[in-house]
């Protein structure tokens, strides 16, 4: 069929009654058939092991503040999550594999690793749990208060900078106590007053800084003390608000090896009488448009934003069913992706091998896209599209992306280049806002920490 890199999507955190440094060992072992059976065809694998909505808390854990649920944001910053993440990865990447007899960790065919799958501190889950858990919003408000003292001197000095801005509204302002609270991730908003906006500011580069931070610690943990030469993935995931906080995400994965996103195309699709099973099932009576990308090509979810010098992957993607148009992708996916330089592109998902036997919500093992496959991927591999030279080059200084200024364009299809164009950078060489379909011309590129001077657009 093509593929020659399967992602395992799967959960290694244990269950109820563990220790937080235990294992999931049925995952293991099912990683562990996985990697030999793919490595025997040539195929290699992603793997990533942990996702807060099913890596639920267990009171046996002892994590501070919190005893069950998701714990949206929390390995990013709390010391006994991460305590117990080192422990799966050791467990993973050194313990010998049965069925090639020797570890993971040193094993080619173990390719990638994504560190964890659709958490964000920038997305509004981060926002639900501190608005809802009253202790982990106190705890992080000392770290952020922390973190405030070395860069203003003392929490004090920072509520001074801050003027006029509104008080916290989860978390708490304790200035006495070195405390620092949040605002809603609804603010994230240009053309604020100069207080709130430096609030704002504050909050998102320590939220960034936080996650940076972990990601750089993961992949020194497995490449320095586990000695694990692995690819390292930060994340894939999407912010609270893509025009103003997308670049602060990325900026966090920019110490690692791999830079991914997840991104799905599909039309409306509603469930009239329980609605809610519509986000996982397809069921008789549903209601559903059909939507071509080549009507709409804005909706090709190849269109990503690549941090100059790192690969860029779509980890998880499909045209969600139901969907007539389905067939259109494995060709689009391999065109756009040979034009603009987008390395590997994940289908999402196969439960069983072979063709599924009925419509599915996350599906790609259908006639319809898997039967697209071998062409595509021949198509794909032999650079029968020629990668384009760069449509758009930017540089982005870090100040300006605290302060939220516009980037010269974004991922998704809220960014409107009229409205977005009066919070360009002045010292940026572009002055207006670029057309997204720039996405479709060739690698829209961009360096962090970067020259605003140097950036550049091609004659579109």
């Amino acid at each position: 069929r093509g593929i020659n890199m399967v992602r395992y999507h799967s959960e290694i955190a244990p269950g109820e009654g563990s220790k937080i440094t235990d294992i999931n060992t049925d995952t293991l072992e099912k990683l562990h058939v996985l990697v030999a059976g793919m490595k025997d065809e040539g195929i290699y694998v992603t793997y990533n092991p942990f996702w807060a909505v099913t890596g639920k808390v267990q009171a046996s854990w002892n994590v501070p503040g919190i005893s069950g649920g998701e714990p949206w944001g929390m390995v990013f910053w709390d010391e006994t999550m991460q305590s117990g993440y080192k422990s799966w990865l050791k467990q993973i990447f050194t313990s010998k594999n049965p069925y090639t007899g020797i570890p993971l960790g040193q094993d080619p065919a173990f390719a990638i690793f994504i560190i964890q799958n659709e958490d964000s501190m920038l997305f509004w889950t981060q926002q639900g749990l501190l608005s809802g858990n009253k202790a982990v919003a106190e705890r992080l408000s000392e770290r952020f208060g922390t973190w405030l003292a070395k860069k203003y001197g003392s929490t004090a000095k920072a509520k001074e900078a801050w003027g006029d801005a509104p008080a916290a509204n989860m978390g708490v302002d304790d200035v006495a106590n070195g405390k620092a609270g949040f605002l809603g991730w609804w603010e994230f908003n240009p053309g604020q007053g100069e207080g709130k906006t430096k609030r704002v500011a504050d909050q998102l580069h320590f939220l960034s800084d936080t996650m940076r931070i972990f990601n750089a610690m993961i992949a020194s943990y497995i490449h320095d003390e586990l000695k694990c030469p692995i690819l390292v993935s930060a994340g894939n995931w999407r912010t609270a608000n893509q025009n103003t906080m997308l670049d602060a995400e990325r900026w966090s994965y920019d110490v690692n090896d791999v830079i991914g996103c997840n991104r799905y195309t599909g039309g409306a699709h509603v469930n009239p009488s329980e609605g809610h099973k519509a986000g996982y099932l397809v069921s008789t009576g549903d209601t559903f448009t059909n939507e071509s990308n080549l009507l709409n090509p804005r909706k090709i979810p190849i269109s990503g934003k690549q941090v100059v010098g790192k690969p860029f992957i779509v980890p998880e993607s499909t045209w969600v069913p139901p969907e007539l148009y389905q067939a259109e992708g494995p060709f689009l996916v391999a065109a756009y992706s040979g034009l603009t330089g987008i390395d590997i592109y994940y289908w999402f998902a196969l439960g069983n091998v072979g063709y599924d036997t009925t419509i599915g919500k996350w599906q790609a093992a259908n006639p319809a896209i898997m039967g697209g496959w071998p062409a595509a991927s021949l198509l794909f591999r032999k650079g029968y599209v020629k990668r384009a030279a760069p449509a758009v080059h930017e540089e982005r200084a870090l100040e300006d992306i605290w302060n939220l200024k516009s980037s010269l364009l974004v991922e998704e299809e809220g960014f409107d280049p009229n409205r977005d164009a009066g919070a360009i950078p002045k010292e940026s060489a572009v002055k207006q806002a670029v057309n997204p379909l720039a996405f479709l011309v060739g690698p829209v590129e961009v360096v962090y920490g970067g020259d605003p001077t140097k950036s550049t657009v091609a004659d579109l």
